[in-house]
């Protein structure tokens, strides 16, 4: 069991108790103090670990921070230690979270970060602390060592707690507090943003362009088109080749689903903003708009325009286009040229990094060459890239790419190391569907049908024991909020009805293409159970924009053939706070007696993916003893 750390009342601000295996040594340090901490592995998801650091944050009042600053460890018994130091009267708290030796796996608190205020004299946090955790909240999302999830409702708490205390500092932070506000979308935050705003435009200062910018796209995003559209001229009018403006423009670009138009835009984009910082993003953006329409000479001829802007490395911005083409057949000689550039310059910069390697981007684009000479006939040397393509770490390899390699060496006689290979795949959790067919015609093949059901058993068996395993490290046991709404059909909804059942929910929205693009795997997921009446699958569609998305929202099922999916409407995203999802796709697993025993965030990468993770985690509920 998991011991509940105290945390310094920061908690009362987060709308539920989390879980932790930290314990410090004080729960209100002051500026010049030593803090030192234990932490707990035992249950969690580096109980297996035998090397663990921690990485911390350091922050300050309105700190937008991103730095992690490693921790070292000593181990006593189970029990990780560790101490900082709380420097700098500047610093208002610390955010930590703990990683094995490869990084991969992390304990972040449930994506919330194991946070500690520091506090003044009178024991009381200091002046800043519960602004800093908001605006570290924020930052740490995208910080590799920390990979929080987005969690707007529990920012709003925390600025809204220094608000309480501080007043004054809201003046200076309205912009972040209230894009925060609206993301959370807490009961009754339109109102609230309204007022806001119409205080702030009635300061005797005059807003300067970029918070005009700001107040134009908050009060859009609450639905005030009027208001949004007065503010938005006025930025356009003041500064029509600012940010504001060619933001807009960049948007107009890449929502518009037509690529003719997104063509004739672009090209007057280019000619408004010729010097723009979004142009390399755009050119990037319209040789995809090229890629599907098949027209090779305007690829050939946006990549030459874009090598001089580009940001990132030239050897993936090849291996980007290369995949893209070989993924639409779209001149596959050309695809293959791409593809050779990316390898040759990959070379250059690893030839740099020796003695220190680092060969994960190689093995990626050998990986793009292999399918690219595949769908050219060439097999042969498909095989050989993708076995210089397959990671010597199983661990850390690609399903999909293993699989490419396992039946390119089928098909080109390495029938033998296609075997043993596969089978270390599959018994590590690392095949695929495809793959896992393949090996075992190839053992029938060899040793004929009977032979191999004990082969097939022990192969199934392991695969499933190593899923089980990595899944049951994520379990929780949370109630979970029950609703009752209107499907796309006018029929009624209600989890409770379902009790008896493992429920699993699907947040998604018609804008978010992570959504859309787990689509073709949950939908596999859900027919592996169609002859499961213990078995549910709910797709809530939640978070959308403007107030005429019902249409969109039934056009889009029927037009991706979606038709056997249930589509409950969470009108204004009531039920999607309930369960304190701060970004879509989040998938729940409900298990019968109605209690979440499993939470996913994001898409999984790939189709296979998809499937192998929500069959894993139904068959897990599934398993468990009725109550």
């Amino acid at each position: 069991m998991k011991k509940v750390i105290n945390y310094f009342s920061a908690l009362l601000l987060l709308p539920f108790i989390v879980k932790a295996q930290v314990s410090f040594s004080t729960d209100k340090p002051k500026a010049g103090e030593t803090v030192s901490f234990t932490y707990n592995p035992a249950s969690g998801s580096l109980s297996k670990a035998t090397f663990i650091r921690a990485e911390a944050m350091y922050f300050a009042a309105k700190s937008t921070n991103t730095t992690a600053t490693p921790i070292v460890l000593q181990k006593e018994a189970s029990i990780w230690k560790g101490s900082f130091v709380v420097k700098t009267s500047e610093m208002v708290g610390i955010m930590i979270a703990f990683r094995d030796s490869s990084g991969k796996i992390i304990d972040n608190n449930e994506g919330l970060g194991y946070s500690l205020l520091v506090h003044d004299e009178t024991a009381k946090p200091t002046k800043g602390a519960y602004l800093g955790l908001a605006m570290v909240m924020s930052s740490a999302v995208n910080n590799p060592a920390f990979r929080l999830n987005r969690n707007a409702m529990g920012q709003v708490a925390n600025f809204e707690k220094e608000f309480s205390l501080n007043p004054e500092m809201k003046e200076s932070i309205w912009m972040s507090y209230l894009f925060a506000l609206v993301q959370s979308k807490k009961e009754g935050y339109k109102e609230t943003t309204e007022k806001e705003l119409a205080s702030i435009l009635s300061r005797d200062k005059q807003p300067q362009m970029y918070e005009l910018s700001a107040i134009a796209n908050i009060y859009k995003q609450i639905g005030n088109k009027e208001k949004a559209e007065k503010y938005a001229q006025i930025v356009r009018e003041k500064e029509p080749n600012g940010m504001f403006v060619q933001t807009e423009k960049m948007s107009e670009i890449m929502e518009n689903k037509d690529n003719d138009q997104r063509i004739v835009l672009f090209e007057s984009f280019e000619r408004d903003f010729p010097s723009s910082m979004m142009l390399p993003t755009l050119i990037q953006i319209m040789v995809n708009s090229y890629i599907e329409k098949g027209d090779v000479t305007k690829i050939k001829d946006f990549i030459l325009r874009a090598e001089g802007k580009i940001r990132t490395p030239k050897s993936s911005f090849y291996n980007t286009f290369a995949w893209s083409m070989a993924k639409k057949d779209t001149n596959l000689a050309y695809a293959e040229e791409l593809s050779r550039k990316s390898i040759e310059l990959q070379l250059v910069e690893d030839e740099k990094k020796k003695p220190t390697g680092g060969d994960g981007s190689m093995k990626s684009y050998k990986d793009t060459y292999g399918y690219i000479l595949e769908k050219l006939g060439r097999m042969d040397e498909a095989y050989q890239n993708y076995k210089e393509a397959v990671s010597s770490n199983i661990e850390k390899s690609s399903a999909e790419s293993n699989e490419r390699f396992i039946l390119a060496a089928i098909k080109t006689g390495h029938t033998e190391e296609a075997k043993t290979i596969g089978e270390t795949f599959i018994r590590a959790g690392k095949s695929t569907e495809k793959m896992r067919v393949a090996i075992k015609e190839l053992y029938i093949k060899i040793n004929g049908k009977q032979a191999s059901e004990k082969y097939i058993a022990e192969l199934e068996l392991a695969s499933k024991a190593k899923k089980k395993e990595e899944i049951l490290v994520k379990m929780i046991s949370e109630v979970a909020p029950t609703f009752t709404l209107k499907d796309l059909a006018g029929k009624t909804v209600s989890l409770t009805d379902l009790r008896g059942k493992v429920v699993v929910i699907d947040f998604w929205a018609t804008w978010c293409g992570p959504c859309i693009q787990s689509f073709p795997g949950m939908q596999k997921a859900q027919q592996h159970y169609k002859d499961n009446p213990n078995v549910k699958f709910l797709f809530i569609d939640t978070m959308e924009q403007g107030d005429d998305y019902l249409p969109k929202v039934e056009k889009f099922i029927a037009d991706k053939q979606y038709t056997d999916f249930t589509v409950p409407i969470d009108i204004d995203s009531k039920i999607v706070a309930t369960y304190k999802v701060t970004g879509i796709p989040t998938k729940f697993i409900i298990d019968g007696a109605g209690n979440i025993r499993f939470k996913s965030v994001g898409f999984m990468g790939s189709t296979e993916g998809v499937i192998d993770e929500v069959t894993a985690m139904v068959d897990v509920v599934l398993s468990l003893p009725a109550k």
